[in-house]
């Protein structure tokens, strides 16, 4: 993608990540905070049309989600 100069990166995150909404299992939490800052990093880093984001779905009914809010 920096060699192009073209290139978009989605990172799929949680409102778990984020410091208001930092609730929930530790490792859940730990490892889409760490997802959060390195997308950050990333963004930091890049240059050309390089675009960086993180995407948080919010609630998703799954076995660890539920099956309601």
């Amino acid at each position: 993608m920096m060699q192009c100069g073209y290139g978009r990166v989605v990172n799929l995150s949680s409102g778990g990540g984020s410091f208001g909404e930092s609730l929930g299992l530790a490792a859940y939490v730990v490892s889409k905070t760490a997802l959060n800052a390195l997308t950050v990093k990333v963004f930091q880093a890049v240059h050309g049309d390089v675009k960086v984001n993180a995407m948080c779905p919010g609630w998703v009914r799954t076995d660890m989600g539920g099956s309601g809010e």
